[in-house]
């Protein structure tokens, strides 16, 4: 892949990153019945890290080569940062559908509002701490040991374990979401009841499992590269690598809001209902503006 090519694909993957995160906040802020769903608070809080992750991920690469003398060391850690929070999130939000489908009953009593705050709070603050308050001074301190050592520990806690922790739950929801719609559909007397609560269900379902597996395909190349270079040794570093490595990390996170928006059943209804609002005061607007064509004027050519 040519520079330029990458430079324009990195750039459509940013500005999708950066508008549809963005939409993805405001429009479920702006509405108290979205936003009061603890499973849109687990949506706003990813949505806010993936905005980051693409305003730090390209545009710096691209200004700092250019333009101005950046510090490349800082500038990683902040992405990285980025990058782990939105790990974070994404396997707390997991997490929290899990014991949804597994432990209805549990999930509803004992998932408060206050623990759904304290997992966002710490899949921010975890990897802030470790990354940025822990290995980046060490890495300035003493930078080969802090390769060798503190950075394997950060890549099996932040990608391997996250990746497989994901998968497992996303096959597991998968397996007992298809065995609960099969055993409702057995039950005929409750049909009409189940068939919208299942229809609710399956939607955020489809959601949570389109995220999980889009960032399992997009981030096992990076899971793959940092622990075949820096756990056992094995692999070198080329820049097509890094160039396919960086745009599926900005992939994962300009795919997000589109799930949302068209997975997610109240999302989906509420842009919905939004944008056929719209329409309707355009077309009454268009019909109330007067015509304002040039009467032609009849001339006496007596």
């Amino acid at each position: 892949m040519s520079p330029f090519l990458f430079q324009i694909f990195a750039w459509i993957l940013t500005i999708t990153t950066l508008f549809g995160n963005c939409f993805i906040v405001i429009f479920i802020v702006s509405r108290k019945r979205l936003r009061s769903s603890k499973l849109n608070r687990f949506i706003i809080s990813l949505a806010v890290v993936d905005f980051l992750v693409g305003l730090s991920m390209y545009p710096p690469l691209f200004f700092c080569e250019r333009w101005f003398s950046c510090h490349t060391s800082l500038m990683k850690s902040f992405r990285w940062i980025f990058i782990y929070s939105s790990v974070c999130n994404l396997c707390a939000m997991t997490v929290d559908r899990y014991l949804a489908i597994t432990s209805p009953i549990y999930h509803r009593t004992k998932v408060s509002e206050r623990v759904v705050v304290m997992s966002i709070t710490l899949s921010w603050l975890v990897p802030a701490v470790l990354r940025g308050g822990v290995f980046t001074p060490l890495y300035y301190v003493h930078k080969r040991k802090t390769l060798m050592f503190f950075l394997s520990i950060l890549l099996v806690i932040f990608e391997a374990l996250p990746c497989l922790l994901i998968f497992v739950a996303a096959v597991r929801i998968s397996i007992i979401a298809r065995r609960q719609k099969l055993q409702h559909r057995n039950k005929s007397k409750e049909r009409s009841n189940t068939k919208v609560k299942n229809k609710r269900s399956s939607t955020g379902l489809k959601m949570i499992l389109f995220v999980a597996f889009f960032f399992i395909v997009c981030y096992s190349l990076e899971v793959y590269y940092s622990m075949c270079k820096n756990v056992l040794k094995l692999c070198k570093d080329t820049e097509i690598f890094q160039i396919i490595r960086r745009l599926f990390l900005i992939a994962n996170s300009a795919v997000n809001p589109f799930a949302y928006a068209y997975l997610k059943r109240d999302i989906k209804e509420e842009v919905k209902r939004k944008a056929n609002a719209f329409c309707r005061k355009r077309n009454l607007e268009l019909n109330a503006q007067p015509d304002t064509e040039p009467e032609v004027q009849s001339v006496n050519l007596d």
